[in-house]
């Protein structure tokens, strides 16, 4: 990918190709994102039923929201991560609250 081709949900998907390809991955293989859609700084981001159920506990899903808000975050023109599931907003993901825009998880980047 060019880097000035490359869109959110591009690099969303390449995060996810990347991880399923380790010995561990952190997403499962059911979970999905369908679509990344940005206004205001905010992405919205569509995931399936398997992401909003949160399996695999609390550290497993903060990996998990860590690395999509890290990922979108990191493009200028968003700083703030909402989570949608068949067109409506998800307010919890696990045992964590997504009523409102999930800012970038510096704590969860290694330097």
């Amino acid at each position: 990918m060019e880097a000035d081709k490359v869109t959110p949900k591009a690099a969303l998907l390449a995060m996810l190709k990347a991880d399923r390809a380790q010995k561990y991955p952190v997403f499962s293989k059911d979970i999905q994102i369908t679509s990344v859609t940005v206004k205001d700084g905010i992405a919205s981001v569509e995931v399936n039923d398997a992401f909003v159920k949160g399996n695999g506990g609390d550290l497993t899903v903060k990996l998990q929201m860590a690395a999509i808000i890290n990922t979108l975050t990191s493009f200028d023109n968003i700083n703030g991560v909402l989570f949608v599931n068949n067109g409506k907003k998800v307010p919890t993901v696990g045992s964590f609250d997504t009523k409102d825009p999930v800012k970038r998880m510096t704590n969860l980047i290694k330097k």
